[in-house]
């Protein structure tokens, strides 16, 4: 995941969307959904992230929330969910899923964390 997010206004409540690299559809299996669905819960109580409008497709997430400290919760969200959704995938030997992941993986520096998403945070004025 990269950690180089825009936040403006931390007043103001902010769209993000994240996406699976290569738009793999990863949200079609019950499993994966719930891993999206308890992260969402788990760091909702953790930050205090006012979440206000999200919605879960195949591939990608959308989410309006508002918090003081945007950027840290997301980047903690997205970097411990792709950790659980590739541990999910090896468990299930999901090879055309690692597969893809493994290909992506040889373009991305070494020093970086397990990259399993896209970012985006907007502002939603």
């Amino acid at each position: 995941m990269r950690s180089t997010y825009k936040i403006v206004n931390e007043n103001y409540p902010y769209f993000i969307t994240s996406t699976i690299v290569n738009w793999l559809n990863i949200f079609t299996s019950e499993s994966y959904f719930e891993i999206m669905m308890n992260n969402f819960i788990f760091y909702q109580n953790k930050y205090k992230i006012e979440i206000i409008a999200y919605v879960i497709m195949p591939n990608h997430f959308h989410m309006v929330c508002n918090f003081k400290e945007l950027r840290k919760a997301i980047q903690s969200l997205k970097s411990f969910t792709s950790k659980e959704l590739l541990n999910l995938l090896e468990y299930n030997n999901n090879e055309t899923v690692l597969t893809e992941h493994a290909k992506k993986k040889l373009s991305i520096k070494l020093n970086q964390i397990t990259r399993f998403g896209r970012k985006g945070i907007f502002l939603n004025r």
